[in-house]
């Protein structure tokens, strides 16, 4: 009559490392853990501007930073230059609008690798078409704030900042 009661005792502590086990691979239960993952991402500046409807080959978009510009060539945001240590930006384009006469771009410049972000800095984001001619600019103060794309626990933050 002994045995029954260690029996069961075996089976609750067998059970009881068999549900933390599961919580401890699977991610549930209290002894879970967050999962970070090797997403990451760069200190940038992002600036949102409307184009005239079919602005096409021979366009330029240009960011600038103090005195440090980079361009990218329209329609399709080819770089004009991918020198290492050159600042690079990247744009999308926003599914077209029927009822608008403009197309939006969202213009991203990656400030990562050219120095550190300093809130206040002075960005302007300047298209001309193919002749040269300035057709949108925005310009302004830039104010950054911590991203952390895996959340705060798991660190990596990086600095992004937008145009208002």
């Amino acid at each position: 009559m002994v045995e029954r009661p260690c029996r069961a005792v075996g089976v609750v502590i067998g059970c009881a490392l068999a549900l933390f086990a599961l919580g401890a691979t699977t991610g549930v239960g209290a002894c879970a853990s967050k999962s970070c993952s090797a997403v990451g991402c760069v200190d940038s500046v992002t600036a949102r501007i409307e184009l005239p409807r079919g602005l096409g080959a021979g366009g330029h978009i240009a960011a600038c930073r103090k005195d440090v510009c980079t361009e990218v060539l329209l329609p399709d945001c080819t770089p004009t230059s991918t020198a290492v240590g050159t600042p690079q930006i990247y744009c999308f384009k926003d599914p077209p609008d029927a009822a608008s006469s403009t197309d939006t771009v969202s213009v991203l410049y990656d400030v990562e690798h050219y120095a550190p972000p300093i809130d206040g800095e002075v960005f302007t984001f300047r298209v001309t078409d193919a002749a040269g001619a300035v057709v949108a600019e925005r310009s302004g103060p830039v104010t950054y704030a911590d991203f952390y794309p895996n959340g705060p626990s798991c660190g990596g933050a990086c600095r992004r900042g937008s145009l208002p």
